[in-house]
């Protein structure tokens, strides 16, 4: 709104108009010696909204309101989520690992890593922004037992999904489910947990979660080895997207 002077003709003489208030306009006569003034009040209403899409981006989907779980079927994945059948994974990170250490692959040999930075973390996962994302199903692990489910009522983040993996994936296997695997996995899992605990990786068996397995099994371990990110594709329900790992 212009708070600058504007002069106008009132009543045959020459009056200055202030905006002295979004609701109050003064008029008073432009002579210093004269020091009355009227105040009319005036209501005002201000437009707020925001300015419509512009024309370059209309052929984007507007995000549902409320937030919503994604529909794999229809939503896109943000890049650094995608699963590619070729090439360098999106994401080099061990999911042995925090969340905080992930970092952009590099083809080079000797060439310097590039970590993830905030505002990489920040961006949305999917488009159009979704309140939780589903990882229902592991490739290549049939029956994956311990589904991942990042939410966030703003629009989940990447770092939200990276967390969620992490805060899932990182919890210790009960004795109950152990019992439920076949012999020959258990086997396997065993080993990778021994490898995970000697390479320096969150340890292994804490005496604050009694349920856990004694040997400290955790669910990383159950990927037998394929610990390290490889992006998410769409299934195997409506809904959900299904993560791959490689070793």
């Amino acid at each position: 709104m212009d708070l600058s002077p504007d002069r106008q003709h009132l009543g045959g003489k020459l009056w200055s108009v202030v905006i002295t208030h979004p609701h109050t306009i003064r008029f008073h006569l432009p002579d210093p010696r004269v020091t009355s003034y009227i105040d009319i009040a005036m209501h005002v209403e201000l437009d707020v909204s925001l300015p419509p899409l512009p024309s370059h981006l209309s052929h984007l989907p507007a995000p549902s309101a409320p937030l919503l779980r994604s529909n794999s079927s229809t939503s896109a994945l943000n890049p650094f989520l995608v699963h590619r059948s070729t090439g360098l994974p999106p994401l080099s990170w061990d999911l042995r690992v925090a969340a905080h250490a992930i970092l952009f692959p590099v083809s080079g040999p000797g060439a310097p890593a590039v970590p993830m930075a905030t505002s990489d973390y920040a961006q949305p996962a999917t488009w159009p922004p979704c309140g939780a994302l589903r990882i229902g199903a592991i490739g290549g692990h049939t029956g994956w037992r311990w589904p991942v489910e990042a939410r966030n009522p703003a629009g989940v983040r990447c770092g939200d999904v990276f967390r969620a993996l992490v805060a899932n994936l990182h919890s210790y296997v009960r004795q109950d489910e152990l019992v439920d695997m076949p012999p020959e996995h258990i086997t396997v899992v065993a080993a990778a947990c021994t490898a995970r605990v000697a390479a320096g990786f969150p340890p292994g068996s804490s005496s604050s979660e009694p349920s856990a397995a004694p040997d400290g099994i955790r669910r990383v371990d159950c990927l037998m080895g394929y610990t390290h990110f490889h992006g998410l594709e769409p299934g195997p329900g409506t809904g959900e997207w299904t993560m791959f790992v490689g070793p």
